[in-house]
């Protein structure tokens, strides 16, 4: 706040006479740890490629066409539990489709805020969508993925209404290996503007949407001055899966990835 306004000071409450319920944080943080994902943070950032436009340049290496880049990358344990899961008795929330609450320590705070990367380490879920081919640079056909996939099941190949598609042989496409989110097809398979069908496996994988319990603290009683102290608690955010958020989807037409990481401790 500025210091030259004056600020009035609500009157204490009186504690006299009141018990004490502390919580203790340190429980649930073993909690979170004991039984908690492998989970990897990655700084959400807007990327200035865009400038005054409206739209970020489909050529950004740093963005992928996105408007985001991620940085920082950094490993640490979460709950996770589905938000639309308790169906039996309630309406099923469309809006809620896709989304999880992710519960941290508060010492891991500062790696999950508004449109943070979460990517669940060690679980994976398959995933399909239709996808169009473009010409990418070096003239070669690839499409662009919402996810990297670590495996790709199949490829469908329309050609028209009244034939069947083609079940393109895995050994006319590849994941292009400096661009995990694309996959690139062996000239002769593919053309520009193609419509494709992929289905793959990716790590599952959620951007921070929404923190209901951005702060949460208890008080506990110092023992040696009887005074109140404020304790942090985990915190809780509400992620959603990357094709569902609202944000632009990727429009890359370049190869290759930028990373911009930094080191925190020497910045």
């Amino acid at each position: 706040m500025s210091n030259n306004r004056n600020i009035q000071d609500s009157a204490p409450q009186s504690m006299y006479g009141q018990p004490q319920v502390s919580f203790r944080p340190n429980d649930f943080s073993a909690v979170i740890w004991a039984h908690g994902y492998d989970i990897i943070c990655e700084k959400a950032v807007r990327c200035p490629c865009q400038g005054n436009g409206d739209s970020p340049l489909p050529s950004c290496q740093n963005c992928h066409g996105s408007g985001y880049f991620y940085i920082n990358p950094y490993r640490t344990k979460a709950l996770i539990t589905g938000l639309n899961r308790d169906t039996q008795y309630t309406h099923w929330a469309p809006e809620l489709m896709g989304t999880a609450a992710i519960t941290v320590r508060d010492q891991d705070k500062d790696y999950v805020s508004y449109f943070d990367r979460i990517t669940v380490e060690d679980e994976y879920a398959s995933f399909t969508e239709m996808v169009e081919a473009r010409l990418m640079v070096g003239e070669e056909v690839a499409v662009f993925l919402s996810y990297a996939p670590i495996e790709v099941s199949a490829v469908y190949l329309f050609k028209a209404s009244d034939e069947p598609l083609i079940l393109l042989d895995k050994t006319t496409y590849e994941i292009v290996p400096d661009n995990p989110y694309c996959i690139r097809f062996e000239p002769g398979n593919v053309a520009e503007g193609d419509g494709v069908s992929v289905l793959y496996k990716h790590r599952v994988e959620y951007h921070i949407i929404d923190i209901p319990h951005e702060i949460r603290a208890s008080l506990q009683t110092n023992k040696q001055t009887g005074a109140f102290e404020v304790i942090k608690m985990p915190i809780q955010a509400v992620g959603r899966r990357t094709h569902l958020i609202d944000v632009q989807r990727p429009n890359y037409d370049g190869s290759g990835i930028i990373y911009n990481d930094y080191d925190s401790n020497s910045h």
